[in-house]
C-alpha cells in the first residue's frame, strides 16, 4: 500500500503525528510521504489513500489545508481518502446550543471528496506563550464564549500535551484496516 499524507501544522504538532502515523504504517510495510499542504504533488497517482490532517482552529483545518482541499476535490474524488485533526479536547461540546469540535468537523471534507473512508481526532498539545497574537485573542474569544471562569481559563493557558505515540499509533491501525477492507 502506498499512502500520501498532506498535513497543516501552525506550531509543529501536527507534523510530529503525520511522523508517527508514517512510522506505524511503514512498520507495516507500507510505503508513505509526508508533505505539508502547500507543498502537496501535482498528482496523487499510484496512491492507495491520501490522508489529510491539522490542527483545529476555529472548529476547522487551517486556512492551507481547507484550500488544499477545496481546490484539489477533484481530483481527492478519485482516491480514497481519511482525515485526522489534532487538538486539546478530542471530543465534541455543545456551546451556546452549537455543537463544536470532535469528529463532527470532518463532515464538510468528507463531502468535499465523496471518497473519505475514516477519520479520527488525536490529542496534540497547547503552548499559549508560543502563539501568535491572533491565535492568543482567538483562544481567549473561545474560551469566553465557551463560557469558562478566569480559573479554567488560567489553567488551559498554562503549557499543556497530550500527545500521545500509543493513540497515534492506533488510529493508524484502525485506518490500515478499513483500507484494507475496501
Amino acid at each position: 500500500m502506498k499512502v500520501l499524507i498532506i498535513y497543516a501544522s501552525r506550531y509543529g504538532t501536527t507534523a510530529v503525528i503525520a511522523d508517527w502515523i508514517a512510522e506505524r504504517l511503514m512498520y507495516e510495510g507500507w510505503e508513505t510521504k509526508r508533505e505539508e499542504a502547500v507543498k502537496a504533488p501535482s498528482s496523487f497517482s499510484g496512491y492507495d489513500l491520501v490522508l489529510m490532517g491539522s490542527g483545529i482552529y476555529a472548529n476547522g483545518f487551517l486556512p492551507e489545508l481547507e484550500s488544499f482541499i477545496e481546490q484539489r476535490s477533484g481530483e481527492l474524488a478519485e482516491v480514497k481518502t481519511a482525515f485526522f485533526g489534532v487538538a486539546m479536547k478530542t471530543e465534541s461540546m455543545l456551546v451556546k446550543g452549537k455543537t463544536m469540535g470532535g469528529v463532527q468537523i470532518f463532515e464538510k471534507y468528507a463531502a468535499l471528496t465523496g471518497t473519505c473512508i475514516y477519520g479520527e481526532m488525536l490529542h496534540g498539545e497547547m503552548v499559549y506563550a508560543k502563539m501568535t497574537e491572533a491565535d492568543k485573542k482567538g483562544m481567549d474569544y473561545f474560551y469566553r464564549m465557551a463560557g469558562f471562569s478566569d480559573l479554567e481559563i488560567a489553567e488551559r493557558k498554562k503549557p499543556r500535551s497530550l500527545m500521545n505515540k500509543a493513540e497515534v499509533w492506533a488510529f493508524a491501525e484502525n485506518l490500515a484496516k478499513r483500507l484494507m477492507k475496501r
